[in-house]
């Protein structure tokens, strides 16, 4: 738990959703983003302590203007669920991602959502 606020943590102003590599159902948005993870919004609950197929898809980038040195449809990554809770809107659940083996194409696409969408 240290370690999770002891990272800078940047607020998204736009939700951005991510998807199941394997099946592009969006899983939830990201909320806020850190060089080690991210916190996502979902209506439904995500299991604890399972390895995720993710991926980031560029039409969903191209809507927040993130898109230099994308050149792939989608852009997978792996992450584990950490922690959940419940939103202060009880409707959603908030989940903290820790990355996992994450691809420079993964890692640049977060840091053009800190530098373009993010409340700094």
């Amino acid at each position: 738990m240290s370690e999770r606020r002891s990272l800078n943590r940047w607020n998204l102003l736009l939700l951005i959703p991510v998807r199941l590599a394997d099946s592009n159902e969006v899983l939830g948005y990201i909320s806020d983003i850190n060089e080690n993870g991210i916190l996502l919004l979902s209506k439904k609950s995500i299991e604890l302590d399972k390895q995720f197929s993710l991926s980031l898809c560029l039409q969903d980038l191209k809507q927040a203007f993130i898109f230099k040195g994308i050149n792939k449809e989608c852009i997978p990554f792996e992450a584990k669920s950490r922690w959940v809770d419940k939103d202060d809107n009880q409707d959603f659940h908030r989940t903290g991602f820790q990355f996992i083996n994450i691809s420079p194409e993964a890692r640049n696409a977060i840091s053009q959502l800190v530098s373009n969408v993010a409340e700094i």
